[in-house]
């Protein structure tokens, strides 16, 4: 088995931006309150505990794992400065006009 490994995080929404990883992975055992913690720092202090509820409900249970990734390629896209400010405009009403429109 080899360690290559790619990640992907990209925004669903238009106008679209994403990173993507290319490196080498390692498995460590988990870290005590790793996933508590990353989740309270992007989530905050509420959507953190929340998130954690969730994620005792649905993980099964078992030997937890943590992903150290050392990244050798870091891809990244972001078409905002091609959308025009029109398309930007709509982007955002579209978020709050009723569907269909």
């Amino acid at each position: 088995m080899t360690p290559r490994v790619t990640v992907c995080v990209q925004d669903e929404d238009a106008p679209y931006k994403s990173v993507t990883i290319h490196g080498r992975a390692v498995l460590e055992g988990g870290r005590q309150d790793f996933g508590v913690k990353i989740a309270r720092r992007y989530l905050g202090l509420v959507g953190g505990m929340a998130y954690q509820r969730v994620a005792e409900n649905e993980v099964q249970q078992g030997e937890e794992v943590t992903i150290i990734v050392t990244p050798e390629k870091v891809l990244t896209q972001d078409f905002s400065a091609e959308t025009p400010a029109i398309g930007k405009v709509w982007l955002r009403l579209k978020k709050v006009l009723p569907a269909g429109l």
